[in-house]
């Protein structure tokens, strides 16, 4: 049972981060760009990907995700 709920944590623990690692991409962009210019962005990853794609492609690295959304804003 111990192992089982270890294995459970770690997944808990990698689904977090890169909620974490997606949430400071977007708030850099706002503190760069402001939210108009977020909600332009975001519109554009959507019409390419599904919401919850978005999140993963964001979610893995802060900076790479901040890289991603000012890429799609030129």
């Amino acid at each position: 049972m111990n192992k089982e709920w270890s294995e459970k944590n770690k997944k808990m623990q990698t689904l977090i981060g890169k909620e974490v690692a997606a949430i400071k991409a977007l708030a850099l962009f706002i503190r760069k760009y402001g939210k108009t210019e977020l909600m332009k962005t975001l519109d554009k990853l959507h019409r390419e990907y599904e919401f919850e794609k978005v999140q993963e492609i964001l979610g893995y690295d802060m900076k790479k995700g901040l890289k991603i959304l000012e890429d799609k804003r030129s």
